[in-house]
């Protein structure tokens, strides 16, 4: 029993971990966004 309860656990661990990256990325990809969108908008001042 306590074998899967660790094996459960590091389940876990791993799909935080994935999920954490995921929104890592997702918000590195909005930030460069925006600031693709800063420079052109300072561009054409």
């Amino acid at each position: 029993m306590k074998r899967q309860e660790e094996k459960e656990q590091a389940r876990q661990a791993r799909e935080d971990q994935r999920e954490q990256e995921k929104m890592e990325k997702e918000i590195r990809e909005a930030r460069a966004k925006i600031e693709k969108g800063r420079r052109h908008f300072a561009s054409t001042l």
